[in-house]
């Protein structure tokens, strides 16, 4: 989908399905001079377009391409089938050029973080050292 906007944008990307299970984020580039914007979508047991469900994102108001990932698993029940999708993006008189929308999946995992707590203690005084250590190698840090 690309449409190119001159006033707010309330569009809707109906006739889609993608299983929430295996997709946890969307991924689109937008051109914009807004500065915000809300995803809403129809998954679980919704059947409408409500404010349980949407997800509000920042947008750079450059007028340049950017890509945005938005997660969608951060909202109660994010479960079943998303079956659609509504961008509200800007206000009266702000551009706006939507295109490349996809279903990705996000790798949210992380190792447990360990806490060793060690105890210095002294005649006067005793210290406490914390240190957190992942309970598994991590890479990319």
């Amino acid at each position: 989908m690309r449409e190119r906007i001159t006033n707010a944008i309330n569009k809707k990307k109906e006739g889609l399905c993608f299983p929430a299970e295996e997709y946890n984020a969307v991924q689109f580039s937008v051109k914009s001079t807004a500065t915000e914007g809300y995803l809403y979508f129809i998954a679980g047991k919704s059947t409408s377009h409500n404010s349980d469900q949407q997800v509000r994102f920042d947008l750079e108001p450059n007028g340049e391409w950017n890509t945005y990932t938005v997660a969608l698993n951060t909202v109660p029940d994010y479960t079943d089938i998303v079956t659609s999708l509504r961008f509200d993006i800007g206000n009266a008189g702000e551009q706006v050029e939507i295109k490349d929308i996809k279903a990705v999946k996000l790798d949210t995992s992380a190792p447990a973080i360990l806490l060793d707590r060690t105890f210095h203690t002294y005649s006067d005084k005793m210290n406490q050292v914390l240190h957190f250590v992942a309970s598994e190698p991590v890479e990319g840090i």
